[in-house]
């Protein structure tokens, strides 16, 4: 749909997403993941190693805002699937980053459901992806869509800074 030259992934985990995303890479596009977890990233690094995408993701260990403020980088697709709390921080500090056009996927935004009856479920997850949805809702630089896929995807493009 894109054709993504820059994808930046907030979230690595075991890898699997990384490598999904890289599939859909120009020839010298590039994948950028942040994750936090040294053990999960060694695994999803000896993945990476056995695939054809090995070359094109670039995996970085830290806290992901901070990393992000040292990313001198446009970006055609970002996708967010860390921890959930930071939800909105990760979009604030991503915006000024994906270009026009570009798409931000945030995983998980459903959380079972749990996002529609917060009173009920208000762990602070649930609370967390309430109110990223609606400041995704009320932004009015971007278009969106919420798909019911799984645990939910919300969709949003960047129509203007």
């Amino acid at each position: 749909m894109l054709e993504p030259r820059r994808i930046l992934e907030i979230g690595t985990f075991m890898g699997y997403s990384a490598l999904c995303l890289a599939e859909g890479l120009t020839d010298d596009g590039k994948l950028i993941t942040l994750d936090m977890n040294e053990e999960t990233n060694r695994t999803a690094k000896s993945f990476w190693e056995k695939s054809d995408y090995k070359e094109k993701i670039e995996a970085h260990l830290g806290d992901a805002l901070k990393i992000i403020r040292t990313l001198d980088e446009t970006f055609d697709l970002i996708f967010i699937d860390a921890d959930k709390p930071n939800y909105a921080n990760y979009y604030d500090a991503v915006f000024p980053k994906i270009r026009t056009g570009g798409v931000i996927v945030a995983d998980n935004v459903l959380r079972g459901g749990r996002v529609l009856d917060v009173a009920a479920n208000a762990d602070e997850d649930t609370i967390a992806l309430h109110r990223f949805n609606e400041k995704i809702e009320a932004d009015e630089r971007v278009s969106n869509i919420l798909l019911s896929v799984r645990d939910g995807l919300m969709i949003v493009r960047k129509e203007k800074d």
